[in-house]
């Protein structure tokens, strides 16, 4: 069914609602005059879920006045059951159509203009997103839930700390293998960050083998989630652990679920993509080695400083500093040459005075040298780097580095070059491995939000919550703290 059929019912729910009703309270303070806590671009709060409940507070938003209105709700359910059901068809997600998807689909819908925007930056970031997480076989329709974390701004910072498209807190980001430091913070990168994404919703799925939950547990922490399947009887069910989920969560899957039917049938309901200066199709990467400034770019080409700071939001000080393997740098399609052409000439103008930190040195590459053993890896059929990483103890971006690679693509029968010791450069990209204390007999956790003993005990064979009480004395099993190191008794 298509929505202009509905025409007729929409003018005159209009005509109706617009008529004072008898005997019915006032409505709650109309959604254009709530003031924004936030002040930035409002489209970037529309579609964020704290803001969002806080208009549930507020408003009610779903506000039935009239039968006839009513009926414009059932009559739009309809086209919202059609395209949940073509895409239930094509995906492993379960997007079953049910009352719920229809209020926060008909929640977002009041906000066109901002979902004009988002459908516009979709076409800059969408693209990539589906490649890798076809790399790591994901399901596609994932990449809507950057929609619901960071409304596709890059440059998104939660009131906690969390950052980037995929809003990452710190240490979850550099267990990912992501790069955060004085100069460059990945969780910003669009490419590195939702190769990071990937890994951790693999690690999740992994854990619960159904998506709604793997994605539930992003939002709430894996022991949120787990407390809520024991409260629901087992059910790995999202509908039916649902109302044992924390308030967030319980909104947070539904309306992920409400932005993959609005991203693919947005103009079904008279939503068309705002037009990007540049879309992904229009812009194209070159390594940079040594140390370049943004003004050195920009004052010598016809690029703007907005178009490089929009297609490279990692680079904190706008400055791309020296690296031995090479930074990317994003820049529109037609300027590539130029750019390989002149690079020198760039580096050249106004040359910054240099400086230890502004210039570090390549990093050596050479961990024979360093006591480290070199091994290979043959991929094998379904591999991906994050699965061979996590075997292997290491992280992507040292497998990347170690063997020379930008982006994630391997294939069957590949050899991957593999540097190993009891001592690793970085942390594992498995957030829940522990490290070996090679003197105590025991290993360390760190805890995690949401985690319980009970959960801990049972990442370890033949470790009890009672072990684990025995070796870490003074813990209160009720009130583990974030961040807190628990030694685990080596079996």
């Amino acid at each position: 069914m298509k929505l202009h059929s509905l025409k007729f019912f929409w003018v005159w729910a209009a005509v109706l609602a617009s008529m004072p009703s008898i005997g019915q309270d006032s409505l709650a303070t109309p959604v254009d005059t709530i003031p924004l806590t936030v002040t930035e671009d409002h489209y970037l709060y529309a579609v964020d879920s704290l803001w969002l409940s806080h208009l549930d507070s507020v408003s009610g938003l779903i506000a039935l006045q009239t039968d006839s209105t009513l009926l414009v709700l059932n009559e739009s359910s309809l086209i919202f059951k059609q395209g949940l059901d073509s895409l239930n068809e094509l995906t492993p997600l379960d997007l079953s159509h049910n009352n719920h998807l229809d209020q926060y689909i008909n929640e977002y819908l009041r906000y066109k203009h901002q979902l004009s925007k988002l459908l516009g930056l979709s076409t800059l970031y969408f693209p990539q997103m589906e490649t890798i997480l076809d790399s790591y076989d994901i399901p596609l329709e994932i990449k809507s839930l950057s929609v619901i974390e960071s409304a596709l701004n890059p440059n998104a910072k939660s009131h906690r700390g969390a950052t980037g498209l995929w809003q990452f807190m710190l240490p979850t980001a550099r267990e990912c293998g992501l790069t955060i430091n004085s100069y460059i913070d990945e969780r910003k990168d669009p490419l590195k960050s939702t190769e990071a994404a990937c890994l951790y919703l693999k690690k999740l799925y992994g854990i619960y083998g159904v998506w709604e939950l793997s994605i539930a547990a992003y939002n709430c922490g894996p022991g949120n989630v787990n407390k809520a399947i024991r409260k629901a009887g087992g059910s790995k069910n999202f509908w039916e652990i649902r109302p044992f989920l924390p308030r967030e969560t319980q909104k947070y899957v539904p309306r992920f679920m409400a932005m993959c039917y609005l991203m693919e049938f947005g103009d079904d309901h008279g939503v068309y993509p705002t037009e990007l200066d540049l879309t992904f199709w229009q812009v194209d990467t070159v390594l940079v080695n040594k140390e370049l400034r943004f003004d050195q770019i920009t004052e010598k080409t016809s690029i703007s400083t907005k178009t490089l700071t929009t297609l490279n939001p990692q680079y904190k000080l706008k400055l791309i500093p020296a690296s031995g393997e090479g930074n990317v740098l994003v820049l529109p399609a037609k300027n590539i040459l130029e750019f390989t052409e002149r690079e020198k000439e760039f580096r050249n103008h106004k040359p910054a005075q240099k400086h230890p930190y502004i210039n570090p040195p390549a990093r050596n590459t050479n961990y024979a040298e360093k006591g480290k053993t070199k091994t290979y890896y043959t991929v094998r059929s379904g591999d991906v780097l994050g699965t061979i990483a996590e075997r292997n103890g290491v992280t992507v971006s040292q497998l990347k580095r170690w063997n020379n690679m930008s982006g994630t693509r391997i294939k069957a029968g590949q050899k991957l070059a593999l540097y190993t010791s009891s001592h690793q450069l970085e942390k594992p990209v498995d957030s829940r491995t522990s490290t070996t204390n090679n003197t105590g007999g025991y290993t360390l956790y760190t805890v995690r939000k949401g985690d319980t003993l009970w959960d801990i005990a049972k990442l370890y064979s033949g470790i009890s919550t009672e072990d684990i009480k025995r070796l870490n004395q003074g813990i209160n099993p009720k009130n583990l703290k974030m961040g807190f190191t628990l030694r685990i008794k080596k079996i």
